[in-house]
């Protein structure tokens, strides 16, 4: 007689993606035992992450420093980081674990999970600081104040914290475990880093990071994840199970190659569930896409518009039959203009950009001006004001425009200079101009290429972007420019425009 449960199908326990060092032993066998100990009976595919995680040099040091993981939720990746903790407060001499998340809730239910597993199991308990076998009593050794924190006798002790740039200083970390990463930072892995140094020439630290699919403002997740894919590291294991970023949500294939815990702790009918419960009410897949199929959100290498939402907005000149503009045709201004200026990083060029309400109330957008060099800003942005009296000539304060401006004012030119956080904020007004199809334009290719070729850069906070310069594939000044004079046009949204007098084109 089969044994039903022996059919039952189960998600891929090999990564899709994976790349760790060449080590002589592994620690991981005694790292599953322990495990198993307190309960905690791993995967084979939990098995095999700690195995290429824990494998070791000839000398006994660790052969991965950097340790990555990512895998869709549900999965049992918490139980893994466990295992990982528990081998590293008992068994590998670990005096100072410190295991952080992006969430204050996220860190303490770590914390709580492994609190109840070791209460479980009498064999670990004893060796709890303070602790003398009754669990209804208080015990310095578990705490979960301003100290969330679990201490041994021996004096190892592993410690709670959602991240910030100043979490982590003052300590000596032998291992760091970064939850959610995919919202780490910068300034918060700066903050963590130099705890480890004192352990690098006498200890064996070790640093993880573990996460679901990456968001577009995942960057240092993204940067571990090109060099797991290139295997060019020899200090980092990576290991991530995803589906194949074309895979469509109703392959069920693909639902069990991205989880390793589908048909052991997660079932196809909730699956099932979940996909039409995330795409209802016209809603999109592309959340499933990330949570259920590890499919990283889009990073760099895709527009940030969708296909078509520019060119829908094309308003071009008519040509004649030699191909000249005829006068009148297209998108045209009205007498309320504002200019946005903008010089390339390398300062090889700069453009001058133009937005204006039209008479229907929607909003003009050309670029005026894009040239070699600088010289011949002031001298134009001067002309343009004096023939056509803009609301505003606007371009951001700081970089080159700080050490041009007393030419511009020279050659007669008035140029307001706005913050950089004003920019960002202007970057979201015209983003909203262009997808709710606010905006017209003439189709011109300076503007078309770095619509499609712009990446986006979040802030610090996370709370809002910019246009990047260093990531996307094209010069993007011309948008920049456009972008600009955003903010200065938006003022005026409140207020009537509908009886601006029409501009003929801008030469």
């Amino acid at each position: 007689m089969t044994n039903s449960e022996s059919v039952v199908r189960k998600g891929s326990q090999l990564p899709r993606i994976e790349s760790f060092p060449l080590y002589a032993t592994t620690a991981a066998d005694d790292a599953i035992d322990l495990a198993a100990v307190a309960g905690l009976f791993l995967d084979p595919w939990q098995e095999y992450v700690l195995r290429g995680s824990l494998g070791e040099k000839r000398n006994g040091k660790w052969s991965a420093f950097r340790c990555g993981l990512v895998v869709p939720r549900q999965n049992g990746k918490n139980a893994l980081l466990e295992a990982r903790e528990l081998a590293g407060l008992f068994l590998f001499g670990e005096k100072r674990i410190i295991h952080t998340a992006h969430e204050t809730k996220t860190a303490r239910e770590s914390m709580q999970s492994l609190m109840n597993r070791m209460k479980t199991c009498p064999d670990l308990m004893e060796q709890v600081l303070g602790f003398e076998g009754d669990l209804d009593k208080e015990f310095s050794g578990m705490k979960v104040g301003n100290d969330p924190s679990i201490t041994l006798k021996s004096g190892a002790k592993i410690s709670y914290a959602a991240r910030s740039k100043g979490s982590g200083r003052g300590f000596t970390g032998d291992l760091i475990v970064m939850d959610e990463a995919y919202a780490l930072k910068l300034d918060e892995l700066a903050a963590m880093l130099p705890t480890m140094a004192a352990k690098s020439m006498d200890g064996n630290p070790q640093i993880w990071f573990t996460s679901s699919a990456g968001m577009p403002e995942s960057d240092l997740l993204e940067a571990m994840r090109q060099e797991g894919i290139k295997k060019s590291s020899d200090r980092l294991a990576y290991f991530e199970w995803s589906a194949e970023d074309d895979a469509a949500v109703t392959d069920v294939d693909s639902w069990y190659q991205a989880n390793p815990g589908l048909g052991i702790r997660i079932s196809e009918q909730f699956v099932k569930d979940e996909l039409e419960a995330m795409v209802a009410d016209g809603g999109t897949d592309e959340q499933f896409k990330r949570e259920r199929l590890g499919i990283w959100a889009k990073l760099g290498g895709e527009s940030v518009f969708s296909a078509g939402v520019w060119s829908a907005l094309a308003d071009p000149l008519d040509l004649d039959e030699s191909d000249n503009p005829i006068p009148g045709t297209g998108s045209q201004p009205t007498e309320q203009i504002v200019f946005g200026v903008e010089i390339a990083g390398n300062r090889e060029s700069a453009s001058i950009a133009l937005l204006s309400f039209r008479a229907d109330d929607l909003i003009h957008a050309e670029i005026v001006e894009n040239r070699v060099g600088t010289s011949w800003l002031g001298t134009r942005l001067a002309e343009l004001q004096k023939l056509y009296n803009p609301i505003a000539t606007v371009a951001i304060a700081g970089g080159h425009v700080d050490s041009l401006v007393p030419s511009w004012k020279r050659d007669g030119a008035r140029v307001k200079l706005i913050k950089f956080a004003d920019y960002v904020k202007a970057c979201g007004v015209i983003y909203d101009w262009i997808t709710q199809g606010k905006l017209r334009h003439l189709d011109d290719d300076l503007l078309n290429a770095p619509i499609d070729g712009v990446r986006q850069k979040f802030t610090r906070d996370n709370a809002s972007w910019y246009w990047s310069r260093a990531s996307s594939d094209v010069d993007i000044t011309p948008l920049v420019a456009l972008t600009v004079a955003a903010g200065s046009l938006e003022k005026k949204s409140g207020q009537s425009r509908s009886d601006g007098k029409r501009r003929g084109r801008i030469l």
